[in-house]
């Protein structure tokens, strides 16, 4: 037994790195023979699947995906490469079966979001799923969400009533007219019920591949919310209640200058109209002020609110921009301005401010040494967002801010977010973007899991945990930055500086520098007397004003030399050193 687990260990690990040099057929061969030696294991069988989705035999991926959900109990990673192969293959209805088995699971887990996530795909994809439209009305009736809640009621009729239950179909329809006993549409379906006559046409109930998440009230025709939001998000409504303070402060300042009380005058009337919710009449009195030559950085964020309330996106971009440079409302006016421009259709410009609003929170988390890497980070977030048109993925991330930051508590889930993804990785640096961006909730997990697994000692299954994190998100960096320092931790240095070396030429390649360099000293340190490498790691800190930590390594490829007896190369390396002295912070300390 224990020769037959070291070996399937081996294959497994085998199959693991062929699949990373995207060498297929050698995977699948190490996976097959792990197999032979533990057939009832998940991994090479997620292995395998992986392998045979790079070679597009995506029927035998699908299979081996299905029994690596079977043997480790409905593994959620696994069942959703199962659904999404089945959707590739135009296997619609079964993708849609697996999905709402899915939503079942994270509803057990008390992932609520997450489970209403999966039962609209499992009815985009199966329109016919009863027990998923009945799953989203009683969520969405329990959290008070009207449309939605009778958009699925209908739904639920129009199935039962096509499964000749015209009873059951009468009384979902006073579910729905319970919920909202005006509208016309529910009254309309009742009649409809009664008749015999179907709610939907063959049209609105066909299968909605690749359409973005909600639902659609089809007999509306708009597209609701898949859930309810805060009205505005807590930090808009902080900074919008100091800017009222600030204000009402003001009104009682002593000066005499009419012009002034004119100013105070109009400020009041200002206040007192926005406090009333006198939307028109508000705007109107600031914009007098303002004309009067108000300046309040205060004025120009509350204009900003009320023209954003009444749909003048441009006006409130025009305020805004103004109030942003006040520290108090920089937060505040990020914010708005993606909202205005996200309204306005230019997801480019929303998602600048958007980051700097995740950038400004994020700064708060970290040591101020960390403070240039963590910009350059959210700088290289903020271009992969925009890269190649992914408009789809720059959208969900923008959903994904709002959402956060119309939480109340959001300050504390900023803290809780920053411990969790320092305690991932020790090498590179991690950003609150990474657990905002569309993909990576799961991966995140994935990596968080890696690391508990590693503290305990069981290194075989952290690093199968990290390959699950790759396989969701081949891309990801910090997922292969995990698996370098398991390697590592494990004391298998070549392949460990292998990877790290990929990692930085993969930095290089998306001009991100400092992530490069941070990686070559990686190789350097696991290395150390590999001097090419450390060669091209000193060359690129001189070329990026890095100028100690290149004496730093110059230093210790002397030793390298010296200790290879090469004494000339260690002589020539300390005078290359010595010329750089002169450009370092402490030329005397050299």
């Amino acid at each position: 037994m224990i020769k037959s687990q070291t070996s399937y260990e081996a294959a497994l690990n085998r199959g693991h790195s062929y699949n990373w040099d995207q060498d297929w057929d050698a995977a699948i061969r190490a996976f097959q023979q792990a197999i032979r030696e533990v057939p009832h294991e998940p991994a090479p069988y997620a292995g395998l699947g992986m392998a045979y989705m790079g070679l597009q035999q995506l029927g035998k991926a699908l299979e081996n995906y299905k029994l690596a959900a079977r043997y480790s109990q409905g593994d959620i990673i696994y069942l959703r490469h199962v659904a999404e192969l089945q959707q590739e293959l135009g296997l619609l209805a079964e993708s849609g079966q697996t999905y709402m088995a899915i939503g079942e699971v994270e509803l057990g887990r008390k992932r609520l979001k997450d489970a209403v996530d999966n039962w609209h795909r499992a009815t985009r994809l199966n329109p016919s799923l009863l027990r998923a439209h009945q799953r989203l009305a009683a969520v969405y009736q329990k959290q008070g969400v009207v449309r939605n809640a009778t958009h699925e009621y209908l739904m639920i009729a129009h199935l039962l009533l096509a499964q000749g239950e015209k009873d059951k179909a009468l009384q979902a329809c006073g579910f729905a007219l319970q919920l909202d006993p005006r509208n016309a549409d529910v009254l309309t379906a009742m009649e409809m019920v009664k008749q015999g006559q179907s709610l939907f046409t063959e049209k609105q109930m066909a299968p909605r591949v690749g359409s973005s998440g909600g639902t659609g009230r089809e007999l509306e025709t708009a597209v609701l919310p898949a859930k309810v939001e805060a009205e505005t998000a807590v930090p808009v409504q902080d900074a919008k209640r100091h800017a009222l303070e600030q204000l009402a402060t003001k009104l009682f300042s002593e000066d005499e200058d009419p012009s002034k009380l004119r100013r105070a005058t109009l400020l009041s009337q200002a206040l007192d109209a926005q406090t009333r919710g006198l939307t028109n009449e508000a705007i109107s009195f600031y914009e007098q002020a303002i004309g009067t030559g108000e300046t309040s950085p205060a004025v120009h964020f509350n204009l900003g609110l009320l023209y954003q309330d009444k749909l003048r996106f441009e006006d409130a971009i025009r305020e805004f921009e103004t109030a942003v440079s006040e520290p108090e409302y920089r937060l505040a006016s990020h914010f708005s301005l993606g909202e205005c421009y996200r309204a306005r259709g230019r997801i480019d410009k929303a998602i600048t401010h958007f980051i700097s609003v995740l950038r400004i929170v994020d700064q708060e988390t970290v040591r101020h040494d960390q403070a240039d890497r963590l910009i350059e980070l959210y700088e290289n977030l903020a271009d992969s967002l925009m890269a190649k048109g992914e408009h789809d993925q720059a959208t969900s991330f923008a959903n994904a801010l709002v959402d956060f930051l119309g939480q109340r508590g959001w300050e504390d889930k900023v803290k809780e977010a920053r411990d969790r993804l320092d305690a991932i990785s020790d090498t590179g640096m991690m950003i609150l973007g990474d657990v905002l961006t569309a993909g990576t909730e799961h991966v995140l997990e994935s990596l968080y899991l890696s690391k508990e697994y590693a503290r305990r000692g069981m290194y075989n299954t952290a690093i199968e945990e990290t390959y699950r994190a790759i396989q969701l998100s081949p891309d990801y960096l910090p997922a292969h930055i995990r698996l370098a320092e398991l390697l590592a931790e494990q004391g298998r240095q070549e392949m460990a500086s292998a990877k790290f070396m990929v990692i930085a030429d993969n930095y290089r390649a998306r001009g991100d520098n400092n992530g490069a360099i941070v990686a070559y000293e990686k190789v350097a340190e696991l290395a150390p007397l590999d001097l090419p490498i450390r060669a091209r790691l000193i060359d690129m800190l001189k070329r990026h004003g890095q100028i100690d930590r290149a004496l730093e390594h110059y230093g210790a490829m002397g030793s390298a030399y010296y200790q290879l007896a090469q004494v000339d190369e260690a002589r020539v390396t300390y005078q290359d050193a010595m010329k750089l002295v002169p450009r370092s912070s402490d030329e005397a300390g050299w």
